[in-house]
């Protein structure tokens, strides 16, 4: 760490909630340089530092509360961390349209990752998130069973039954909690201002907007193709638009919303 600026070292050895590590080791231990230096000049944290510094608290709800953690309490206070001076104290308000830019940038940054079907730059921290699922099982050569997280439990059922249809059993549970349901158990845990935590308005803006759902479908047409999902409406005759909206999707461009003033028009399916 010799030679680094004092506020380097910090971003490298806090973890979120602002505590040093006892270690005085690097806390994101896998990742790489390339890694760290393609999500420094990714368009999604860029787009992220440009809104208020409002919007970068770490763990809102937590403010004031007792945190325990490798046996050490303390009491959390919640901050924005690196604001300068000029930010002026703006609360953080994000809009439809500003979310529905901030996930453009998300899958503009996703172009680039080396999983995806255009991309062969350094993964990003946390891009693994977001890639497209086919690449994933393409290397299986052969798929006989598919679960998506939305049917889970269902589809954990029907496997079963398949597998005893096999005369293959499955043994119980050690931990009755240890199912798939149970894994959501820390979805309520917001790391993030209520604004940027908005899945209802991204999926209305996404509902909203051509665009965006062109470049969506331009992103995962695999995972739509081979894995029964049905493509939005507006992603038909593909050859008519693809060109145009790839660079956009490249871009990360604006999105344009279907009812705003110039929009496009086509299906909000």
């Amino acid at each position: 760490m010799g030679g680094f600026p004092e506020d380097c070292k910090k971003a490298w050895l806090y973890d979120a909630f602002g505590k040093k590590s006892a270690t005085n080791k690097p806390l994101i231990a896998g990742a790489k340089y390339g890694m760290l230096d393609a999500t420094q000049k990714s368009k999604l944290l860029q787009a992220v530092w440009d809104l208020p510094c409002d919007c970068r608290v770490l763990f809102p709800d937590s403010d004031g509360k007792t945190i325990s953690q490798d046996g050490k309490t303390w009491n959390y206070e919640a901050k924005s961390l690196f604001c300068p001076a000029s930010d002026g104290g703006q609360k953080c308000s994000i809009s439809e349209q500003q979310l529905a830019n901030l996930f453009a940038t998300a899958l503009s940054d996703q172009m680039t990752e080396p999983s995806t079907s255009f991309g062969c730059d350094s993964q990003k921290f946390g891009g693994e998130h977001m890639h497209p699922y086919n690449p994933l099982l393409v290397p299986a050569e052969r798929v006989d069973f598919v679960m998506k997280l939305e049917t889970a439990m269902d589809d954990q059922a029907k496997f079963e039954k398949e597998l005893a249809q096999k005369g293959i059993s499955v043994p119980p549970l050690k931990d009755p909690n240890c199912t798939f349901d149970a894994m959501h158990g820390n979805a309520a845990e917001k790391e993030l201002k209520d604004e940027l935590y908005a899945a209802d308005k991204l999926k209305g803006a996404i509902a909203k907007s051509t665009d965006l759902q062109r470049r969506i479908c331009l992103m995962y047409p695999h995972d739509y193709l081979c894995y029964g999902y049905k493509m939005p409406d507006a992603c038909d005759d593909m050859d008519s638009w693809a060109e145009e909206t790839i660079q956009r999707l490249k871009d990360g461009a604006e999105v344009i919303l279907d009812d705003a003033p110039g929009g496009g028009g086509g299906s909000s399916q």
